[in-house]
């Protein structure tokens, strides 16, 4: 994340192979995907906290986009 000069590592969540933020709203929230060691990919949103964001029945997860009311784009 580029925020007034400076650089922040988003990592993904503990164990997470690989990660991808995707989106962030006014309030700062982080929305995204990681792969676990299974090679699973999941979504994420961060808010102080990961939390995993699974479509229920998907093979994969991806958080995309996030507004300002919080309301997360998945697929």
């Amino acid at each position: 994340m580029y925020q007034s000069g400076s650089f922040t590592d988003i990592p993904g969540p503990a164990g997470a192979t690989s990660s991808a933020a995707n989106g962030i709203n006014d309030n700062g929230l982080v929305v995204g995907s990681y792969s676990d060691s299974k090679g699973v990919v999941h979504g994420f949103l961060l808010k102080k906290k990961y939390k995993t964001l699974d479509v229920p029945g998907a093979t994969a997860t991806v958080a995309s986009g996030i507004n300002i009311k919080g309301d997360i784009v998945l697929y």
